[in-house]
């Protein structure tokens, strides 16, 4: 039944195109989408559009008592910007560690300068590293399949409207029909990730308190020595309690085992030495 719904409904098809272009078929190929992108001859304006997924990962310093505003700024310029932040997170200060923080945004291709010229003067970039990837056929694929698919659902609605149709063949065509505009939407998802990750380009900011090795104390070494080893002492004295506290059920049995033993003991061999004698 499914192979006679795709034939009926291919014979649909040509039949609306007939008064257009008769001998020209519906389907829509990947290669075929190329070529109608394809410039004509001395022609820039109709060059064939590259999709290209462009990532950024920068590492950013900035003073100690500097780096939240720096990672506020940023913040609030990417509001001002074509661009949609996506993840961040601030870590301040403590006994242990410095303080840092992390940006993951997506910022339109012109507006990605402004960006980094603003980073850049806010604190230092120390590390920057881009990749990217060639998108172009993924969404070429998805397009066609695209159009494949609206055309097919196109033509089993003409087929639903048929009054001649009997209620099995409609039942049919409606179950066909459900399939493939479940397959459009999940089409439709797709293109809409790769344009999300082609129209604008990614870019993931660390941020870092700079290290000011000069202002070091000698005696930090001394101070971290002495701050281990009062660590130590307490652990140890923290252990000596807790034996303690599980030795003294056992003091009071084993204080009485050893006064019995040493009293009947010394009996008994006051009377074996009598005895012997």
């Amino acid at each position: 039944m499914r192979y006679i719904l795709r034939v009926g409904c291919a014979m649909v098809a040509l039949a609306l195109a007939g008064c257009n272009k008769a001998n020209k078929s519906s389907l829509v190929t990947p290669q075929s989408m190329m070529m109608m992108s394809q410039p004509e001859p001395g022609s820039r304006a109709n060059v064939p559009r590259r999709y290209i997924a462009m990532r950024h990962r920068l590492t950013v310093e900035a003073a100690e008592d500097n780096l939240e505003s720096v990672w506020e700024s940023t913040r609030a310029l990417c509001g001002k910007l074509d661009c949609e932040m996506t993840e961040s997170s601030l870590q301040k200060k403590t006994d242990d560690s410095s303080s840092s923080g992390s940006i993951t945004l997506r910022v339109a291709h012109r507006d990605l300068d402004k960006l980094f010229a603003h980073v850049g003067k806010a604190g230092v970039i120390v590390q920057h590293s881009s990749e990217s990837e060639d998108k172009t056929a993924a969404v070429i694929d998805t397009e066609a399949e695209l159009h494949n698919q609206t055309g097919y659902r196109d033509s089993l609605r003409t087929m639903l409207a048929k009054p001649s149709a009997t209620f099995k063949d409609l039942l049919e065509v409606q179950r066909e029909l459900v399939r493939v505009q479940s397959e459009l939407d999940a089409l439709a998802g797709k293109r809409k990730v790769l344009e999300a990750e082609t129209e604008k380009v990614a870019v993931q900011i660390g941020f870092r308190a700079k290290q000011l090795f000069a202002s070091r104390s000698l005696l930090a070494p001394i101070s971290n020595a002495l701050r281990m080893s009062g660590a130590t002492l307490a652990e140890s004295i923290a252990a000596l309690i807790t034996v303690a506290f599980a030795l003294i059920p056992w003091l009071i049995p084993l204080a009485l085992i050893v006064w019995m033993t040493r009293k009947f003991g010394l009996k008994f061999w006051r009377w074996k030495t009598r005895t012997n004698a």
